[in-house]
């Protein structure tokens, strides 16, 4: 058995009812059509928004269709609805796209043009509310990080002036969730996300949830990151029960015309990450020093295989003595492993081991 989807409802609103009739007979082999005489009777059987498209006569008695457009894109609901003025008066075409009607329809109908009008415009509406519904994070409203990712790239051509790349995270967030349950961290997120809109985007920029406790923010060059996630800190904990949770960020700084948008986060959130578990500062700035201590990581992690295979790792034996006699005596050893690296020289298992545990 076929599934058969449901049609879209069209409302078609004309004082004349031989043209409602004839929309009637245009369009219902493709839509739930319904109909209104004037705009008073339109306005009430849009009261349950359930509609996909209205057609709109604009000259009608009681209420034209100029008013019926005016009402509608001011109502937040049925704004949503696209409207194709349907009238013999050419002149009017530009009034009515000015004040919100999306295409328009001279009369007399031609059944062709109609259903292809309609086809269309529902098409770029249905489209365009998909991406709305994928473009921001429903729980802060923010951008999703693909089209954050996207929207920068857009913006960089027109920006002037230095920007800076900037990765939030909220250290031990995860006793938010396990004290006071998930409804007080989605509120946490949504305060912060309200508060990074408040203080980092005041100038000008954009910011989106990555994951998580996660956020980026692409905004105006600054200074003073330190006292202003001081201050979203300060709030944050006096309007939720984040007490126990410190914001901490990482700013890739100064950026001009550079185009590599992942490389700039993926520097920020490498200074964000040098915080982590640390109690001082809240921000934590991208250098060349930590620029040059990432690709020495980044060059262990790639030397790990050919270290194994061409014995670049040495043991030596530390000794243990038992004390408890007269003369120390000779009770065991512990091994301590060393990385003789062709290029670095001897590397402290300090340095490489927490690094290998980490990838």
């Amino acid at each position: 058995m076929s599934l058969q989807l449901k049609k879209r409802r069209v409302l078609a609103v004309d004082d004349e009812m031989i043209n409602r009739e004839l929309l009637g007979m245009i369009l219902s082999a493709d839509y739930d059509v319904d109909f209104a005489e004037n705009g008073v009777c339109a306005m009430n059987k849009l009261s349950d928004n359930s509609y996909s498209l209205i057609l709109l006569d604009l000259l009608m008695p009681e209420m034209n269709g100029f008013e019926v457009i005016e009402r509608c894109t001011a109502d937040e609901k049925l704004k949503a609805i696209p409207i194709i003025v349907m009238t013999s008066e050419k002149s009017a075409e530009v009034k009515s796209i000015k004040l919100g009607a999306a295409d328009f329809i001279t009369k007399p109908f031609v059944p062709e043009v109609i259903l292809a009008r309609c086809e269309r415009i529902i098409r770029l509406k249905e489209d365009q509310s998909l991406i709305r519904s994928t473009e921001k994070d429903p729980l802060t409203n923010l951008y999703t990080r693909e089209f954050f990712i996207t929207y920068v790239k857009r913006m960089i051509p027109d920006i002037t002036g230095e920007m800076d790349a900037v990765a939030l995270n909220l250290d031990r967030f995860h006793l938010i969730n396990g004290l006071f349950g998930l409804e007080e961290g989605d509120r946490v997120l949504k305060e912060l996300a309200r508060l990074i809109t408040k203080y980092l985007l005041s100038a000008g920029g954009i910011a989106c949830r990555t994951y998580g406790d996660n956020f980026f923010v692409y905004c105006r060059h600054r200074e003073d990151y330190e006292e202003t996630l001081v201050k979203i800190q300060t709030e944050l904990s006096s309007k939720t029960e984040a007490k126990n949770v410190r914001i901490r960020g990482g700013v890739f700084p100064g950026i001009s015309s550079e185009s590599q948008v992942e490389n700039w986060y993926h520097r920020a959130k490498a200074a964000c990450s040098k915080l982590r578990g640390t109690f001082g500062n809240h921000v934590e700035i991208y250098d060349e020093a930590l620029h040059e201590k990432e690709l020495f990581r980044e060059q262990l992690i790639a030397d790990i295989d050919e270290a194994i295979e061409k014995r670049h790792f040495s043991v030596y034996f530390q000794p243990k003595y038992n004390v408890e006699g007269n003369a120390p005596v000779l009770a065991s050893a512990e091994a301590l492993v060393r990385w003789k690296h062709p290029d670095y020289g001897m590397i402290s298992p300090g340095e490489f081991i927490p690094l290998f545990e980490r990838n």
